[in-house]
């Protein structure tokens, strides 16, 4: 399968956005983009120290955008992780908890009525991690990339699946500064 999955040009940026792995599936489309995402991960430590992988990529989607500009480039890559399968779960529901009992919990009694399968209509957007240009400390087209991903989840994955939300943590000053874009005064 040919990782890459679309291209798009926005004045002299170019994006292309790749499937480095299959949702349910635990084959690498391209051991070179595998590489890259290892990568762009050791450069994750908002949450701390975490491995490279995990059991939640086995069954995930992952995908890694390049943004290509004048002199210089970045990557973005984000996992989609579907509730069911093995791991069951989707290891942001069942890692919070609130007055004793995990936000999966919660979720379960309050959205789905307590169903017991309520795995297969969760899905998680997570280890959001980057590779920042040789020129800059700071990614210029986050938010375009994290788009332009989720873009691809909605049409690859979401739109033929029983899935009715989408959880992420995403720190506060992330979003702010990160993925808000302003255009004429309007954020």
């Amino acid at each position: 399968m040919q990782p890459l999955v679309s291209e798009w040009k926005m004045g002299e940026v170019l994006f292309r956005i790749y499937r480095i792995k299959n949702l349910l599936d635990d084959r690498w489309n391209d051991l070179g983009l595998k590489n890259l995402l290892l990568s762009a991960r050791r450069s994750y430590s908002v949450f701390g120290r975490r491995a490279l992988l995990d059991g939640y990529d086995s069954k995930s989607a992952i995908y890694i955008a390049q943004a290509l500009y004048p002199r210089d480039e970045e990557w973005l890559s984000i996992r989609l992780v579907p509730g069911e399968g093995t791991p069951l779960g989707t290891g942001e529901l069942e890692k919070f908890s609130y007055q004793g009992h995990s936000i999966a919990y919660y979720v379960k009694k309050n959205l789905f009525g307590g169903d017991p399968n309520f795995w297969r209509y969760i899905f998680s957007s997570s280890r959001m991690c980057g590779i920042h240009p040789k020129s800059s400390t700071r990614h210029r087209f986050t938010a375009y990339c994290y788009a332009l991903i989720n873009l691809h989840f909605i049409e690859d994955y979401l739109l033929k699946s029983d899935g009715r939300c989408v959880t992420g943590v995403i720190i506060n000053r992330f979003v702010d500064h990160a993925l808000t874009v302003e255009i004429d005064g309007q954020k």
